[in-house]
């Protein structure tokens, strides 16, 4: 007698499925078809560019704009508002401490900074002059067009000001004045002391040098180098 094998199981009824062969799928008619499948115009156009808001730049240099923006930034940060609440006000400090001539915040550092960008703006004549008639044209819209906004809002603030080249460079001036005023003394006292430390020594120096005229000539005495008469 042979093995005995594992009686298969009992067949089961196959699911009923939308792939089961006795489920009967109506063929959709042709006007169907192209109704559903058909070409037409997509309602978005992937290959079109997005519009993009045309963007003037007045501040052609890097550094210049990096130097504006951490010093605006930085009032910022002081004024403890928002982001951009924070960056207006932080224009309109700096604007009024230069207007006012405040030195408790506009300090030789921060003055010397605005300087060097306004400067070198105003030397650029056509840059300057496109800048001011760009902004006369556009009027309060103007710095909503313009890259860094904010930075070219405070320069045509400080390009309102009369002479304000002249202007920072007296504030530079009055500012630092104390400090330098002290450094000068201090390098004058020093000086004052070496020349006074020589005048002290004067006999010792003289005797010195007397004694070095005598051994020169001593040394040169049969030779063809001069006699000298003085020390």
């Amino acid at each position: 007698q042979g093995p005995a094998f594992p009686k298969a199981p009992p067949y089961r009824s196959r699911r009923r499925t939308v792939f089961a062969p006795e489920m009967h799928v109506e063929e959709l008619p042709e006007k169907a078809l192209l109704e559903f499948f058909g070409a037409r115009t997509s309602g978005f156009n992937m290959l079109a560019k997005a519009p993009s808001r045309q963007t003037t730049n007045f501040l052609l240099d890097a550094k210049h704009r990096k130097s504006l923006d951490i010093l605006v930034r930085r009032e910022a940060i002081l004024s403890r508002l928002p982001q951009q609440a924070g960056i207006d006000a932080a224009i309109r400090s700096i604007l009024e401490s230069i207007r006012k001539c405040d030195y408790t915040r506009c300090t030789p550092a921060k003055l010397q900074e605005i300087q060097k960008v306004v400067q070198e703006h105003v030397k650029d004549e056509a840059t300057h002059t496109a800048f001011l008639a760009f902004v006369d044209k556009n009027g309060k819209d103007a710095f909503a067009q313009l890259e860094h906004s904010h930075l070219h809002k405070l320069l045509h603030g400080l390009l309102q000001m009369p002479c304000i080249v002249m202007r920072l460079e007296c504030m530079i001036l009055e500012s630092s004045f104390g400090d330098h005023l002290a450094h000068y003394r201090g390098n004058l006292d020093i000086l004052r002391a070496a020349f006074q430390c020589i005048a002290e020594r004067l006999p010792a120096l003289r005797r010195l040098f007397l004694t070095a005229e005598s051994v020169g000539n001593c040394l040169n005495s049969d030779s063809n180098a001069p006699v000298t008469g003085h020390g």
